[in-house]
């Protein structure tokens, strides 16, 4: 009765379930060469949704460590950020470990993220840029397949 860790998605579950309880992809698999067309597509969105996480709690992380440049600011501006910092690193944090609950939190976040970012003074490029760097992380969580990763429904 021992602890494995899948190959794909890294996430800990007893030696005694064959199927990941996350991607369903069987724990004996431990090359890609061995994966079935639709296991290659699992696998793609579990490493794209880690690569989000990490982003995210980076960027949280980021934007608390840049809270002393907001000083001048209003006070209003400073606890936003403080927040809004907080909370991606939170979600980040979740997304990483595939809770449900961070799911949820993790779509409305970043569309927030993505109004905020519009507010700022911009040009046509500028929005092109933002789109993709905030609508593209938002397409891999609020996927179908992503929301099975975090309702555990591949391990059934």
């Amino acid at each position: 009765m021992g602890i494995k860790k899948c190959s794909f998605c890294k996430i800990s579950s007893s030696d005694e379930i064959e199927l990941c309880p996350v991607c369903g992809i069987n724990k004996s698999k431990t090359n890609k060469n061995e994966l079935e067309k639709d296991e290659i597509k699992r696998n793609y969105f579990c490493r794209a949704i880690r690569v989000v996480a990490i982003l995210l709690t980076l960027l949280g992380a980021f934007k608390i460590y840049l809270l002393p440049h907001f000083l001048q600011s209003n006070i209003n501006v400073i606890i936003i950020q403080l927040l809004l910092g907080i909370l991606q690193i939170i979600t980040g944090i979740g997304l990483y470990k595939y809770k449900y609950w961070s799911y949820y939190m993790a779509i409305p976040l970043y569309v927030i993220l993505f109004l905020l970012s519009l507010t700022y003074p911009f040009t046509l490029t500028s929005i092109g840029i933002q789109s993709i760097i905030w609508l593209l992380p938002l397409y891999y969580i609020a996927n179908s397949k992503s929301r099975k990763f975090f309702s555990r429904k591949y391990a059934n």
